[in-house]
């Protein structure tokens, strides 16, 4: 049996003083229609009695959902509702042209700037993606000579991933890691209790390693729900079941800042450091100028969240 659990406190700052901003049970409309639509019949057809209620904390403005999926509940929506794939490099073009060409891709790129920000041979960092789905970001890593982990929930996945060369790790195995660069890609929304990750994450790193994390922005978040205008991409930021919680820049900074992080960004020739190392293919012009432009909005951007939050050395 699946349930909905309810959440006390906020998941970023843990205060217990919020507003609700919107409340409607998921069997209802407009809830109901954004189900069936977003998933389908069947699976709307399926969740356990619940409520999508969003709160917005007084002390740091976050958003959050204040009722979650058990385990049971979430391993049914990422395990079979969303889980279509079943080879990435064959099914996901993207996915295959990063691991084909590590060198040249967003992923390795952003390696590259972080090797260059802490003052490190590429080759020498270790490094772990936690959430890493497919495991391509750890795979880029591996291949650029890192010391690769990977942290994942989905079997399969893990699976996969070390079949192509990335060591995989528990929570709680990465605690003792030391690493210099933990990538935490569109993950911290999913999370019911984010505050606990970061505990952990923070344990992980090594003196001056950096946690790097993206999340949706709140941008047009709560006009959405005033209006109720429960549908995709509107709702995105604190999307019904999945996007529990939604953070702004504040509110991150103040929870890394919780377990000893400092909010840092690298300077801009940081940025571009895959210049020297062969990160340049003018058969991929396309590619080429995008990831020239990247840099320059990266920590800019209306539609994601980019945060590097640096362990004192």
């Amino acid at each position: 049996m699946t349930a909905f659990v309810p959440r006390r406190g906020c998941p970023a700052c843990a205060s217990e003083e919020s507003r609700t901003l919107y409340r409607c049970a998921f069997q209802d409309e407009p809830l109901l229609g954004f189900l069936r639509t977003y998933y389908n019949s069947e699976c709307a057809a399926a969740l356990p009695p619940g409520t999508y209620q969003v709160e917005k904390c007084d002390r740091c403005a976050t958003l959050f959902q204040a009722e979650v999926g058990d385990e049971q509940l979430l391993s049914l929506i990422y395990g079979e509702w969303l889980d279509h794939v079943r080879d990435p490099e064959a099914e996901l073009p993207a996915y295959a042209f990063d691991v084909a060409n590590p060198r040249l891709s967003r992923d390795g790129h952003e390696i590259m700037t972080a090797a260059a920000f802490l003052r490190r041979p590429l080759g020498s960092l270790t490094t772990l993606d936690f959430g890493m789905g497919w495991g391509g970001w750890a795979r880029v890593a591996h291949q650029l000579g890192c010391r690769s982990f990977g942290c994942e929930l989905s079997e399969n996945r893990i699976a996969y991933a070390r079949r192509h060369g990335v060591t995989t790790v528990s929570l709680r195995e990465a605690e003792t890691l030391n690493a210099d660069l933990i990538n935490m890609e569109q993950v911290l929304e999913h999370l019911t209790d984010p505050r606990m990750v970061v505990a952990s994450l923070a344990q992980a790193l090594a003196p001056g390693g950096v946690l790097k994390i993206g999340v949706p922005q709140p941008t047009g978040a709560e006009e959405a729900l005033a209006n109720n205008r429960i549908r995709y991409p509107d709702i995105m930021p604190i999307q019904p079941l999945e996007h529990v919680n939604c953070f702004n820049a504040g509110a991150l900074a103040d929870l890394g800042r919780e377990h000893g992080l400092r909010p840092v960004r690298p300077h801009l020739a940081a940025r571009f450091a895959y210049l020297a190392h062969g990160g340049v293919d003018p058969r991929f012009p396309r590619n080429t100028l995008k990831e020239a432009i990247r840099p320059f909005y990266t920590f800019r951007s209306r539609r994601m969240l980019t945060m590097w939050l640096q362990k004192p050395i």
